[in-house]
């Protein structure tokens, strides 16, 4: 099995500033429905994690477990960090938790689109998106053919653990950063959940107010606010998805103060298809 691309021809580029994604999505709505066609057609699972460190065990053990358990052949896909060791730290949780074989896939530049990405996500029975930063993540791999493996993998089957900034690149329209006034700034993500707009670490970051801001400013047809060491699991053929981990998760879909809005905790099924108008 791979460790590492590496010895792919590396070419490194600057990607200019994304514009405004808000402004590039007039029809939210029809990229939500698009989300719902997209869930209810692949076979593998989404286990989209809030960060954190998962005290309690309740959500990297259940991802290795649908990636085979002992026989789990992980892929960790580190692009979002900038940090070396990263990719290491990952590849020791994962050992870990009990998976057989655990490789490293990390393009940079022209490398997401050669062939060897396609190989090495492809042997893998599960697949992981790091944290670090999400723009960093989605300029590297939004368009390229190792985005287009992952998808595939889902399609096929192979569950996905995303967390952090793995899990706010997901959507379409993402959040980025702030701006020097404390806004939101928003570029495009992956679109691998198109129609909804993810924050994460959500409790512990007071974030609250930003899911607000999200909303108000209608810059997607539902916001998800996830606490740390809570993941939302996607299942297969479906728009349905189970709450894991200690805390909880917000959905916004009119505008409202996020600290009211309904939470849903461990055990919680939450169907997407609920939030259509």
């Amino acid at each position: 099995m791979p460790t590492s691309i590496h010895d792919a021809p590396t070419f490194i580029e600057k990607p200019e500033p994304m514009p405004h994604a808000s402004s590039l999505r007039p029809d939210h709505w029809n990229s939500f429905q698009s989300c719902l066609t997209r869930l209810r057609s692949r076979r593998g699972r989404l286990v989209a994690f809030g960060g954190g460190r998962d005290p309690r065990g309740w959500v990297r053990p259940a991802f290795v477990h649908l990636a085979g358990g002992d026989a789990a052949r992980i892929a960790i896909v580190p692009v979002a960090s900038h940090r070396e060791e990263t990719a290491g730290m990952y590849v020791d949780m994962f050992s870990q938790l009990g998976a057989r074989d655990i490789w490293v896939v990390d393009p940079e530049g022209e490398q997401a689109d050669h062939p060897a990405v396609d190989d090495a996500l492809a042997h893998a029975s599960g697949i992981v998106l790091t944290g670090g930063d999400q723009k960093r993540l989605a300029r590297q791999l939004r368009g390229t053919r190792a985005l287009n493996a992952l998808e595939q993998a889902l399609e096929r089957g192979t569950p996905v653990y995303t967390t952090s900034a793995g899990t706010m690149a997901l959507s379409d329209v993402m959040i980025a950063g702030l701006d020097d006034e404390a806004r939101v700034i928003l570029e495009d993500g992956l679109s691998m959940l198109p129609g909804l707009t993810i924050e994460t670490h959500v409790n512990t970051r007071n974030r609250h107010g930003r899911l607000t801001e999200l909303l108000g400013r209608q810059v997607n047809a539902l916001v998800v606010g996830l606490d740390e060491d809570t993941a939302l699991v996607f299942e297969a053929h479906s728009s349905r998805a189970l709450v894991l981990g200690t805390g909880s998760v917000v959905f916004l879909a009119r505008e409202g103060a996020a600290a009211n809005a309904p939470r849903f905790h461990a055990g919680d099924t939450i169907d997407l298809a609920d939030f259509t108008p």
